[in-house]
């Protein structure tokens, strides 16, 4: 089980649960994304990503399914020398059902780069979902 996220979003939360699979082979212990639980008031919904949850929970369009990598054993590729890619600097826009969809787009690109180990992407796209998520807080108080 991952972390529990606590949303608020207007007058409600949205709670936010990633699952993940880890090896029980010692030694092999990194965690792998399975799925995601999302619950926004008496509405649950568990799917393989969280842009699929939060479409299925607010009745917006799904996004096609991502196809789990495969991934070859051997060394550990070196990490990446390239320069982070620019964020944008303006705040995040929109209603309120386009950033909590807008914040599953970016969980879920953050969550393919990981399995490819572009960790300069990842760290991006983590830093991307903050500012949306930063900015539903704001539109809660």
């Amino acid at each position: 089980m991952g972390n529990l996220l606590a949303i608020p979003i207007e007058n409600s939360i949205l709670y936010v649960q990633p699952l993940y699979l880890e090896s029980t082979v010692s030694g092999t212990s990194i965690p792998q994304f399975a799925r995601v639980i999302v619950a926004l008031g008496d509405q649950i919904v568990m799917d393989s990503s969280l842009s699929r949850a939060i479409a299925r929970l607010t009745g917006g369009p799904a996004p096609p399914a991502a196809e789990s990598p495969t991934v070859a054993p051997g060394p550990i590729p070196a990490p990446s020398t390239a320069a982070p890619p620019a964020l944008a600097p303006a705040p995040p826009k929109g209603d309120t059902k386009t950033l909590v969809r807008q914040a599953g787009e970016e969980f879920q690109k953050a969550q393919q780069a990981q399995r490819k180990g572009d960790w300069a992407e990842y760290g991006a796209e983590i830093k991307r979902l903050e500012q949306t998520l930063n900015e539903l807080q704001k539109r809660s108080r």
